[in-house]
């Protein structure tokens, strides 16, 4: 059986551009607490061929074999992004041209570990997902879903909104104020809060639903 020869070795000037690429992507996909974990370079969309000759002149230490520098600049962050190449020859511009790679950029993110209902308390896992997944929000690890988040889809504030301080039956207990006259009394929360906002409460005594305001995780004030 004659073996499969091996694939073709990228042209020096490709290759170069390649690997800056992924450093600039590295460098500036950020995604909150998201990490950069593997960029994928599927198609730069330019022909480089002819930066593949290096110039006959000494080279500096921290140019790349072909005596070209390549630059990227442009928000690299999605799928094929519209960038702009700078190729230097010895730190002076040699040609600049934009540019649509074809990238896919792979970010540790929490997502979902199971499906989640609204009002539900997310439950995460971390996986390896495409960062334009995020939609450029800001990833969540705790709070509850705003709406049906499916298991495995990525957990970002467009999806997660913080837990209520205070939960829909909770028992509460409802101070009331009359000048210098407090008087305590025992109660249930009939909706979900957030400490300063307004909540329907339920006197457990008199069975009367009152308004109030959500002064600490498990106190409402009636005025």
């Amino acid at each position: 059986m004659i073996p499969s020869p091996p694939p073709p070795e990228p042209a020096p000037a490709a290759e170069a551009a390649r690997q800056a690429l992924v450093a600039y992507v590295r460098e500036t996909c950020r995604a909150d607490e998201a990490e950069v974990h593997d960029v994928e370079v599927h198609a730069l969309g330019v022909d480089l061929s002819r930066w593949n000759a290096a110039p006959n002149v000494a080279l500096p230490s921290d140019t790349i074999a072909t005596g070209y520098r390549f630059l990227w600049s442009g928000d690299a962050c999605k799928s094929r992004p519209e960038l702009t190449l700078s190729v230097l020859d010895h730190e002076v511009l040699s040609s600049r041209m934009s540019v649509r790679p074809h990238v896919t950029v792979w970010v540790n993110a929490p997502v979902a570990a199971v499906d989640l209902k609204p009002q539900q308390d997310v439950q995460v896992t971390w996986r390896k997902v495409p960062i334009e997944k995020l939609a450029r929000q800001p990833v969540a690890t705790s709070g509850v879903a705003r709406v049906s988040v499916h298991a495995g889809e990525p957990l970002t504030r467009l999806v997660v909104t913080s837990a209520p301080d205070l939960r829909n039956g909770a028992p509460v207990d409802i101070v009331f104020r009359r000048g210098a006259l407090t008087v305590h009394a025992d109660g249930t929360a009939l909706a979900d809060a957030a400490i300063g906002e307004n909540v329907p409460v339920l006197n457990s005594a008199t069975k009367t639903a009152l308004q109030g305001t959500l002064i600490d995780s498990q106190t409402v004030e009636i005025r």
